[in-house]
Formats: structure tokens, sequence, C-alpha cells
């Protein structure tokens, strides 16, 4: 019932072979060349570039606290004329 198994099982073994090899040699050659944005992914993987703002000093938390303090009391003020 099941005659074709063991040679299909042939064949996928020596296709994953196939793919090991080439898998293998892929990695050896993104090893030993700069591969273009290779720089740029390992450090996407290791965290090491940051995305969005940079962070805020307390001096300039406090600086921009101010100001939109200011901003929506200048706001409430324009509302309470309406």
């Amino acid at each position: 019932m099941y005659e074709f198994l063991p040679s299909a099982l042939e064949a996928i073994r020596a296709e994953l072979g196939h793919v090991t090899v080439a898998i293998e040699a892929l990695e050896t050659y993104a090893r030993s060349r700069s591969v273009p944005g290779r720089a740029v992914a390992e450090s996407l993987l290791a965290g090491h570039v940051r995305r969005g703002r940079p962070p805020m000093s307390e001096e300039e938390r406090k600086i921009q606290s101010e100001r939109m303090k200011a901003y929506w009391a200048k706001g409430k003020r324009r509302n309470k004329d309406r």
C-alpha cells in the first residue's frame, strides 16, 4: 500500500542534504564578505539602534512641562470667552 514511501523519503533526504549544504555555503559567504545591510541587520537584532525620539534630560523635561502648562492654560482662557 505504501511502497512509494521509502523512495519518497530517500528523495526528501537527498533534497534536505542539498539545502543544508546551500545554507552552510551562504552562511560562510555572509561571514567572509561584507554583505550590504548586514551590519545594520546585526545591530538591529542586537538592539543597538534606537528608534524614535532621543531621551530628554531632567532639565529639558521641566522646560517642556512648563511650556505645555502655559499652552493648555492659554487654551482654557480662550475657551472661557466662548
